[in-house]
């Protein structure tokens, strides 16, 4: 017999109508401007490794979640898409979740919003011909049959079955069983499978839901690339009625059709404008009403001034621990940051306690491990581990000894290397042949953060015989070569990571070369180190101790291996016009949700 059991706090759902159709359209009015200059593309591709304004910006028009988080990063059934949700398991060892839709929720055109859109959404984004487009393809990686599907072993999608109009059951795979985010893996957002593929249609069999035709990237690259510069429809709180390249601006228009957010909170604000700020002129902007929020603070310098600005009047805060995780990524497959030790040996020669002083002031501290202070496993045992990790103090002797012991010690003549005669070490190969130590690293231009990187870097790699290179690039391009490696000779990328509440590190570090690029950008192969990562996430829902363990476990590998270099992470400021009343964030409620819970006085 088939055992039912709990989704997140209570899975077995039969929400009322009532309470689904209780949610009154609201009347709009007022603007608000966001300012936010960590770096917008206008690239709304959710699944493109986009940068976090532009997801921002996606999720003010994507509506109906299925399991959202709120603002404290729980999960929630989504009670104004879902009508019920049951989770059984299966005979197979997986979890079937059979999911029933609402009725009345729609789309920009007038168009139900069915089963089918979700469907089409687990089946679209998990195909081969997506990720040729550049994508991610991963929204049924956990489902049955997954792997399958995508590599086009089977036309169906076992895992997925649309039962009817309002129906559909999808069913986690046996190996994602257990898991300590199981209850997540089914989230997925509906889309338009007729605008992102026109010409294709989903098809229902015993063995799962299919195409009416095999997919190619061919048939699909133009409109691929069409959906993710504007979208043709809309479910969410807003849509796009605008987006300048030019200055980098989105203007969104309140959605009347919107039923919603789980909690049933439509938007009371007309419009908002999203507009890229640099660092020079943001808090001007902020003074003088140009703009009346501004996003992600973490510099001591924009932080200590938009504090002062709050002390003038006018204007408020508010701060909490961050999700982004600031760091350097190493290549650890090309060239000389394939080498653990020299990794460690650059980390070694970085002053980063210097760094955060200057970057950050006292609004954080160094980090030496692959999380932010905001989530779950660093709230828990953060401090514990920080205090075990290797801190890789500021030593350049010590650099020098690791790259010595390494094999670092000629010049390129082949001779003995003498410091302070010889500028460039070298290294013998099998073959006979020198390898130079050789290090190109690429940045974002118009970034404080990146330029200090460069130049203390430029100052430190010399003195221990690294031939250093820079590039400061535009965002675009820096996000071109992270994801393709033969794009570059770069082996090391000025970036950040921001991490959602589901840690799952074995994304990042898997041991698929097909998933390299699109996922382990890193190129790390180690199998202590993915092992360790996955006894995290199969941990048992709900064992908060073993999880925490397995948690310690894989940040202390990772802090040999290094993969990158962490840099900081700390308190993350918002500062608001007092004008916008209300406004509440979290590292787990991007403007989407914060939107949706502020009015505009005046």
């Amino acid at each position: 017999m088939k055992k039912t059991v709990a989704l997140l706090l209570t899975l077995l759902l039969v929400l009322s109508l009532a309470a689904f159709t209780a949610a009154e359209e609201a009347a709009f009015s007022g603007t608000i401007t966001i300012g936010d200059g960590s770096g917008i593309s206008g690239d709304f591709g959710y699944d493109f490794g986009i940068a976090q304004p532009d997801v921002n910006m996606f999720m003010l028009m994507t509506g109906y979640q299925l399991v959202p988080t709120d603002v404290e990063g729980n999960f929630h059934v989504n009670e104004t898409a879902v009508k019920s949700l049951t989770a059984t398991e299966s005979a197979n060892g997986g979890m079937l979740y059979d999911i029933v839709l609402n009725e009345g929720l729609v789309w920009t055109d007038g168009k139900p919003v069915t089963a089918y859109d979700y469907v089409a959404s687990y089946l679209f984004r998990s195909t081969q011909a997506y990720a040729d487009c550049g994508a991610y393809a991963e929204a049924g990686y956990h489902l049955t049959g997954y792997f399958d599907f995508y590599n086009g072993v089977t036309e169906a999608f076992a895992g997925v079955h649309l039962v009817s109009d309002y129906e559909f059951t999808v069913e986690v795979s046996p190996d994602d069983i257990p898991s300590y985010y199981q209850d997540y893996y089914i989230d997925v957002y509906p889309i338009r499978l007729d605008a992102w593929a026109p010409g294709y249609e989903i098809v229902e069999t015993e063995s799962g839901a299919k195409f009416n035709k095999a997919m190619t990237v061919e048939d699909i690259a133009e409109s691929v690339e069409a959906e993710r510069r504007h979208p043709t429809f809309c479910c969410g709180a807003y849509t796009l009625e605008s987006f300048d390249e030019g200055t980098l601006t989105g203007v969104f228009k309140a959605n009347p059709d919107f039923k919603g957010n789980y909690e049933g909170k439509t938007p009371t604000v007309e419009t908002v404008i999203y507009k890229n700020t640099s660092t020079e002129t943001e808090m001007d902007e902020l003074r003088t009403g140009s703009i009346d929020v501004l996003l992600n603070a973490t510099s001591a310098d924009k932080i200590n001034a938009g504090l002062d600005l709050t002390e003038e009047g006018g204007f408020y805060e508010i701060h909490y621990p961050g999700c982004g995780f600031s760091c350097i990524f190493f290549d650890c497959g090309k060239g000389a940051t394939s080498s653990q030790s020299v990794r460690q040996a650059i980390v070694y020669s970085f002053d980063r306690v210097e760094f955060v002083k200057q970057m950050a002031g006292g609004f954080a501290s160094v980090l030496n491990g692959y999380y932010p202070d905001a989530i779950f496993g660093a709230q828990g045992i953060g401090e514990e581990l920080n205090e075990d990790m290797n801190p890789y103090s500021y030593d350049l002797n010590k650099a020098t000894e690791l790259l010595e012991a390494d094999g670092w010690t000629l010049n390129k003549d082949g001779n003995p290397f003498v410091a302070g005669t010889d500028d460039v070490r070298y290294k013998q190969n099998e073959d006979g042949t020198l390898s130079e130590l050789y290090v190109h690293m690429v940045a974002s231009s118009d970034s404080k953060f990146s330029d200090l990187c460069v130049q203390m870097l430029s100052s430190a790699l010399p003195q221990i015989g690294v031939h250093f290179e820079t590039s400061q690039v535009d965002w675009g391009l820096l996000m071109q070569y992270m994801y393709d490696s033969t794009a570059s000779d770069c082996n090391m990328y000025v970036s950040g990571s921001w991490f959602g509440v589901d840690y799952q590190p074995s994304w990042d570090y898997t041991l698929d070369p097909e998933l390299m690029d699109s996922y382990n950008i890193y190129h790390v192969y180690d199998e202590e180190l993915y092992s360790l990562a996955r006894a995290i996430e199969t941990t048992e829902p709900g064992d908060e101790e073993t999880y925490l363990t397995n948690f310690y476990n894989f940040n202390m590998r990772w802090n040999s291996v290094l993969p990158a270099i962490p840099m900081y992470s700390g308190d993350t400021y918002c500062f608001i016009n007092e004008r916008i009343q209300g406004y509440a964030g979290s590292a787990f409620a991007n403007p989407d949700y914060s939107i949706l819970y502020c009015t505009v006085a005046g």
